[in-house]
């Protein structure tokens, strides 16, 4: 990487170009694969519950049902938004730099207290609370 960037601008490298040349550390690479799976499997809940709730409507035609239904669709859509945000986090930059100048804070990625964290933690309660809501929609 430091080669192709030497190639591009010689010895100096401006200052707003933030390039990153030593590799990732596990800890890096942990929380957003950690995230990726934790919304994955709230997508896969939110399919079985759809499915349970449209069964369940097919049966009864309860309006709370169906109301319930429109619930877990929209929570569906965020969560495929939330993969791509959450993937993008960790890929690119969230906010790039205007003016070209300092580094962009480290609260916007992974780092401890960072957005990338904080998604992490509420799809990690979203889906804990979408097994509950599974396991008591089977009963």
């Amino acid at each position: 990487m430091s080669d192709e960037l030497a190639e591009y601008f010689g010895d100096y490298i401006p200052p707003f170009i933030n390039v990153r040349v030593t590799p990732l550390t596990p800890s890096e690479i942990i929380l957003p694969t950690l995230g990726v799976v934790v919304v994955c499997i709230s997508m896969f809940l939110l399919i079985g519950l759809i499915a349970v709730y449209i069964k369940i409507f097919a049966k009864t035609k309860s309006k709370y049902i169906l109301g319930l239904f429109f619930v877990l669709f929209p929570l569906f859509i965020e969560s495929i938004f939330l993969v791509y945000t959450l993937r993008s986090l960790f890929t690119s930059l969230a906010i790039p730099g205007i003016p070209p100048g300092p580094r962009i804070p480290e609260s916007i990625g992974f780092e401890i207290g960072g957005l990338g964290q904080i998604l992490v933690i509420v799809s990690l309660f979203e889906s804990i609370g979408l097994c509950i809501l599974l396991y008591l929609s089977n009963e």
